[in-house]
């Protein structure tokens, strides 16, 4: 009887014991557990702050370049993109855009939308794919268009004033024409196709012809 007692005595410290050893190590799972879901929670949001975003803008058309560049537009986040300061695009030889407004570049595909030729630009050529006047590059810019030069028979000032006329026809802000530098500024309050044309050229033709006849 009394090897049965302390059998059974034996047995009841070693399950003691084993509880005893068994609950710390199930605390220490617990605790290293919340560490771990803790840590991955803070990773994750780090890394979600600090992600490239993969709604960066397209710009492969020879002869054009943007500021920021398009290969520091491709570090920006998806939230750095949504607000891009002071953006201009612009094409080395026929000229440029600027936003002096924050600008939303995410996925904007350059290539499709903004087309520079000889006194000409034009933005958002497709009517369909143009967004509302505020949004996207549909706003308020400033427009350089270089070579913008006059005829050999047509003098600085008539030439400047055809330049204003043009801007006044489409709703433009005249801004200035350097003759050296060959640049014609103005501001555009949305986008549509802005420049000099040919029918302009044909149109001034016809104003001087009329002002001679009525000085003769």
């Amino acid at each position: 009887s009394n090897n049965n007692n302390n059998n059974s005595n034996n047995n009841n410290n070693n399950s003691n014991n084993n509880n005893n050893n068994n609950t710390p190590l199930r605390n220490l799972k617990r605790v290293s557990l919340n560490q771990l879901t803790s840590t991955d929670i803070e990773e994750n949001q780090s890394s979600q702050l600090t992600e490239k975003s993969s709604l960066v803008p397209i710009l492969t058309k020879d002869g054009y370049y943007t500021r920021p560049s398009i290969k520091e537009l491709s570090s920006f986040t998806d939230d750095q993109l949504l607000n891009v300061e002071d953006f201009e695009i612009g094409h080395k030889q026929f000229g440029s855009i600027r936003f002096n407004t924050s600008t939303d570049l995410r996925s904007i595909n350059f290539d499709e939308i903004v087309h520079f030729d000889q006194n000409v630009v034009e933005v958002y050529a497709d009517e369909s794919k143009k967004p509302q006047v505020g949004h996207g590059l549909n706003k308020k810019a400033e427009i350089c268009l270089k070579n913008i030069a006059p005829k050999a028979n047509q003098s600085v000032q008539k030439f400047t004033e055809l330049l204003c006329t043009r801007n006044q026809k489409t709703g433009a802000k005249f801004l200035s024409y350097d003759e050296e530098s060959k640049e014609w500024r103005f501001i555009v309050a949305h986008f549509s196709r802005y420049g000099l044309f040919d029918d302009d050229d044909e149109e001034n033709e016809n104003q001087n012809q009329n002002q001679n006849e009525n000085e003769n």
